[in-house]
């Protein structure tokens, strides 16, 4: 278990996680999947989607899993 600081986004269609975040911990594999392209809220700013991966958070005393989809970059650094 690797305690980390996320920010979560109750509204959002999509999870995503920084390929970063994956590397410090052996125990998350990441699928590979074909590139795809998703764009930030003001609707022009791209980024590059590369696999998936689950994810399992607790908040709390609450255990919860999540597909999140892997990229190099995002738009907050945390």
């Amino acid at each position: 278990n690797n305690e980390m600081q996320i920010m979560i986004d109750t509204g959002a269609q999509n999870s995503f996680v920084h390929e970063r975040n994956l590397t410090l911990n052996d125990k998350f594999k990441s699928s590979t999947i074909p590139q795809q392209k998703f764009y930030m809220a003001d609707g022009l700013t791209s980024f590059i989607v590369t696999g998936t991966v689950t994810l399992n958070i607790f908040i709390g005393d609450i255990l919860t899993s999540i597909l999140a989809y892997v990229t190099k970059n995002l738009c907050a650094d945390l």
